[in-house]
């Protein structure tokens, strides 16, 4: 959650099998929507940011 919280991208790649908010991958972005818009909600960004495993 830091490097989605910190980056400056509104689309994040994480590089691991880091799993936020979800059982499995998310491998595309836009997977991604409703975890981002809760991470936004709940203060952990300051804006809704995409994110996706690589």
């Amino acid at each position: 959650m830091r490097k989605i919280a910190t980056s400056k991208d509104s689309i994040v790649k994480l590089n691991n099998d880091c799993n936020v908010l979800s059982w499995d991958k998310i491998i595309k972005p836009k997977d991604s929507d409703l975890n981002a818009q809760l991470l936004n909600f709940w203060g952990i960004t300051k804006e809704k940011k995409l994110y996706y495993n690589k």
